[in-house]
């Protein structure tokens, strides 16, 4: 990994997340496509599970996401896998900070068809005026925060936070709502974390925290 991110190595334990929703558990019996991407789950539970090396990546203490591998060097290319995907541009950033820790979890994937089942009766996902569908947003969300707080256990170090930075997707379902988006890549400008956005009628800036829209950098206090 480039090595002026500000890495720190720590090892072993964690306070968790949300609670895992119920509702992807819903309606079991139904049979739906096998080929959908299952929900990829790890939980720390004291005393079981395999070892796992988990990254926890943030800007200027906003948590961006976590991945967890089997490996190191699994971890760092899923580190670079995640940020190009989620947040182009954040490895870039000069206040990016990766700590590392080890921990043993257990891996629960939610298979796909029954997940898929569960976006049906779930509502959408709101960002200012804008309604994501959950088809769309809990992938993306499992994605970025694959550990589940189940009061079970934790790792030593690592007190897991709820995602407080706007990823591409969300950004991407802001912006398209007025114009066709291009291209969107996360920046630091005058001390403050946006995503810059490419239109069909031009270039627009998004604070990366509450998704306020701009179309010029006399910016947000």
């Amino acid at each position: 990994m480039n090595n002026s991110y500000n890495m720190t190595f720590l090892n072993d334990e964690l306070y968790f997340f949300e609670p895992i929703d119920e509702n992807l558990f819903f309606d079991q019996d139904s049979h739906g496509d096998f080929d959908q991407k299952p929900l990829k789950f790890y939980i720390c539970i004291d005393g079981t599970g395999e070892k796992y090396w988990i990254a926890e990546v943030s800007i200027k203490e906003n948590l961006c996401y976590y991945c967890v591998a089997t490996s190191q060097t699994e971890l760092e290319k899923s580190v670079r896998e995640i940020s190009d995907k989620h947040f182009p541009g954040l490895l870039e950033l000069k206040n990016t900070q990766i700590k590392y820790f080890t921990n043993n979890l257990v891996y629960s994937p939610v298979p796909g068809f029954i997940a898929e089942n569960a976006f049906k009766n779930l509502t959408n996902k709101k960002i200012k005026d804008v309604e994501i569908p959950p088809s769309i947003s809990i992938p993306y969300d499992v994605e970025l925060t694959p550990i589940i707080d189940m009061e079970k256990g934790y790792i030593r170090g690592l007190q897991i936070k709820k995602r407080n930075l706007l990823a591409h997707y969300e950004i991407t379902a802001i912006a398209s709502k007025t114009s066709s988006v291009k291209n969107a890549r996360l920046e630091e400008i005058d001390d403050k974390i946006i995503w810059h956005v490419l239109t069909n009628d031009g270039e627009i800036f998004i604070n990366a925290n509450i998704g306020e829209k701009r179309k010029k950098l006399n910016y947000w206090s």
